[in-house]
């Protein structure tokens, strides 16, 4: 994904026309993307990008730094979780990098924990994600999995997260207000 960060923003750097947003599983990834990032643009002398993350534990004023307007002849690198999938639009985005995972979480009845996993997405987040460029103009995707993956080993459809999560509590619950 940072490679394909910087073939674009280098390829295109003198009209720097269309931001760039990057799915990516979760803060943890996305913050040592953002420095490993900050830090090439340090290495190459690169002063017209800008960094913004956005996962749900940001504060409201760090989130909305990804709606700014993008300086002229500046380029916004919005390295995001799948909030941006369906949940937000954001301006000025023209290209998207997709590498096809998600961050879900999963009960696992063997232990009786519910935990966070990071899986493969499924062929309808992939085509959600990808709509997600150029919203006000063309855009392009840029996936960061083959084909082969797409045609053969996604899903058409993510698992439903009922089918995902404890139900005990919620039976316990309709039991005790007398459902039978």
């Amino acid at each position: 994904s940072i490679t394909t960060i910087f073939q674009i923003h280098l390829a295109q750097q003198r009209k720097c026309n269309g931001d760039i947003l990057v799915f990516l599983t979760g803060q943890e990834e996305i913050r040592l993307m953002q420095r490993s990032i900050e830090q090439i643009c340090q290495k190459l002398e690169i002063s017209n990008m800008i960094v913004a993350p956005i996962f749900a534990t940001l504060s409201n004023e760090q989130q909305l730094e990804i709606f700014k307007e993008t300086p002229v002849n500046c380029r916004k690198i919005v390295l995001a979780t799948n909030i941006a999938e369906t949940s937000l639009t954001i301006d000025g985005i023209k290209y998207v990098i997709d590498p096809g995972y998600v961050k879900v979480k999963n009960y696992n009845p063997s232990t009786g924990m519910s935990e966070l996993v990071v899986e493969q997405c499924s062929k309808a987040s992939v085509n959600q994600r990808a709509g997600r460029a150029g919203r006000t103009s063309s855009g392009d995707c840029f996936r960061i999995f083959t084909k082969n993956t797409y045609e053969n080993e996604m899903a058409e459809l993510p698992e439903p997260e009922i089918k995902r999560s404890n139900l005990s509590s919620v039976v316990l619950l309709l039991i005790s207000l007398g459902v039978k």
